[in-house]
């Protein structure tokens, strides 16, 4: 199937990016042996990821809805560390939603990472994260057209994990829930048609509680 050869495609090339990027880990000694001196890890406060999930999920509710075609959304984020257990973290949509509907927009993430028992590595570990997100959503379907704007709060709770505490390469899990708002005018939504009330409004109309998630790779630096 093309979707699914597509996005195994995306999936591989991704981890080959950051496999390629992190490959000086790879040349770090191993973690002490218990009972000798732990050495000082070098401290890594930066970190870019992208998301995985949103390719995962869009295409599945792309298909789910009856269509052939593959969406490529690109959830991308910049993580840098500003204490021992809080971070801030500034995240970019691009190519959201489906052809018809796309959303583009950006959201900041202030991050409080628990405290782990040494050796730790930074930016790792369970954390929560409070969200403030602005998204645009421009429509354009054979009922309904759109231009809005949207505001989104929210929070997540995740797991950002590392092989070894020096290594580049983490993963990002999270699942949380926001809520959007929409800060345009009425006058920005205009029908061509007469339809029912569900499908006379855009995404964030019908859904303004919406379950969020990220599954993300990235690298440390």
């Amino acid at each position: 199937m093309y979707y699914l050869k597509s996005t195994i495609q995306f999936t591989v090339a991704a981890f080959l990016v950051a496999a390629s990027t992190g490959q000086v880990a790879a040349q770090l000694p191993a973690e002490p042996v218990a009972g000798q001196p732990i050495a000082a890890i070098q401290p890594r406060r930066n970190a870019i990821r992208l998301d995985m999930a949103s390719v995962y999920v869009a295409n599945f509710l792309y298909q789910f809805d009856g269509h052939s075609s593959f969406v490529f959304p690109v959830l991308t984020s910049y993580e840098r560390q500003v204490s021992e257990r809080f971070s801030a973290v500034v995240e970019g949509l691009l190519n959201g939603g489906e052809p018809a509907e796309r959303r583009t927009g950006i959201a900041l993430q202030g991050r409080y990472y628990y405290q782990r028992r040494q050796p730790k590595a930074s930016l790792t570990g369970f954390y929560v994260a409070p969200m403030l997100s602005y998204r645009t959503l421009v429509a354009n379907k054979n009922y309904l057209i759109a231009n809005q704007r949207f505001v989104g709060i929210g929070a997540l709770a995740g797991w950002q994990a590392t092989p070894r505490p020096q290594s580049r390469i983490f993963i990002d899990v999270a699942l949380g829930l926001m809520t959007w708002h929409n800060i345009g005018a009425k006058a920005d939504v205009s029908y061509r048609r007469p339809s029912t009330p569900f499908h006379s409004r855009t995404y964030y109309e019908r859904r303004q509680v919406v379950l969020d998630g990220r599954l993300g790779v990235g690298v440390r630096l």
